[in-house]
């Protein structure tokens, strides 16, 4: 486990722990930052947690996890993918608008 995958597996765990939403945000974009920009190699690795964070409570992490799947579809990274990982996606982004009773995120 190299100093990348420490971080991120922080990020992740504070993200879940934390309450104040700025700070929710903060670690969001960080884990963003490393997966799509600075180790999108980590990306496989890792998309499940990410798409997992859709079922947190926040309607914050929620729409952050639609954004970050909206701007990893324009990564030249899901050209090589496997349909599997697209059908992680697309299940993710149904399991949201299911669940936004509200409409807030589509």
């Amino acid at each position: 486990v190299n100093d990348r995958q420490k971080d991120l597996v922080s990020y992740f765990n504070s993200l879940k722990q934390e309450s104040d939403v700025r700070r929710k945000k903060e670690h969001a974009q960080a884990i963003e930052e490393m997966l799509l920009h600075r180790s999108p190699q980590m990306l496989p690795q890792y998309i499940d947690d990410v798409l997992h964070l859709a079922s947190e409570p926040s309607f914050e992490v929620k729409a952050w996890v639609v954004n970050f799947i909206d701007k990893l579809l324009d990564t030249p990274h899901m050209r090589a993918s496997p349909l599997s990982m697209f059908t992680k996606l697309g299940q993710t982004l149904l399991y949201l608008l299911s669940t936004d009773r509200a409409g807030y995120l589509g």
